[in-house]
């Protein structure tokens, strides 16, 4: 769980990149590893995690602590003479054209794949994230639970302001209502 933390954190999303730290003194001992596991037993564990309910729960939390642990910092945007830290929330598309992977259907641009939603704290620290079907929309079923949980993990991270940027297809009158009426530590609306 820990090695998959750190490969996610850095953005590394394919289990072969595991390679690239086994001999990564730094990532042993942030992580509390005494080795690095191979990339074949990581994705034997990971199935086997998989099937475990509350396995998201563990990886956000996962997250938190190695954000706290690192003395991480986010990046900040100054505006009208506020210190603001951005919560970046946006969909991607997997494109998994070649394979027929349980959950994959055809996206908004007519790829067959997935449409997870991901956020991220300033200078891009990956905070949330959400496997959907190709075909959700970027306000799906689920979307405004996602946000809250998001800016509630944020909330948790820093102390400062969230500046809460997404892409136009986040732009329902619900969300909005929402965002406005939340009063979260630190932030304002």
């Amino acid at each position: 769980m820990r090695t998959l933390c750190g490969l996610i954190a850095q953005g590394q999303t394919d289990f072969d990149h595991v390679r690239n730290f086994s001999n990564n003194s730094f990532f042993k001992e942030i992580l509390e590893l005494n080795r690095v596991p191979s990339s074949e037993i990581l994705r034997q564990r990971f199935q086997q995690m998989s099937q475990v309910p509350e396995f998201c729960n563990y990886l956000t939390k996962c997250s938190q602590e190695l954000w706290n642990k690192t003395g991480m910092q986010p990046e900040y945007t100054y505006l009208q003479g506020k210190k603001w830290v951005r919560v970046d929330t946006d969909m991607s598309i997997f494109d998994n054209d070649d394979s027929k992977k349980e959950g994959a259907n055809y996206t908004y641009d007519q790829r067959f794949g997935f449409a997870p939603i991901f956020s991220h704290l300033g200078g891009g620290w990956l905070i949330n994230a959400q496997l959907r079907p190709g075909n959700a929309h970027s306000y799906s079923s689920g979307t405004l639970d996602f946000i809250q949980e998001s800016l509630d993990i944020a909330s948790n991270m820093v102390n400062e302001r969230l500046l809460f940027v997404a892409d136009a297809g986040l732009d329902a009158g619900e969300l909005i209502a929402e965002l406005t009426s939340r009063n979260l530590p630190g932030s304002s609306n």
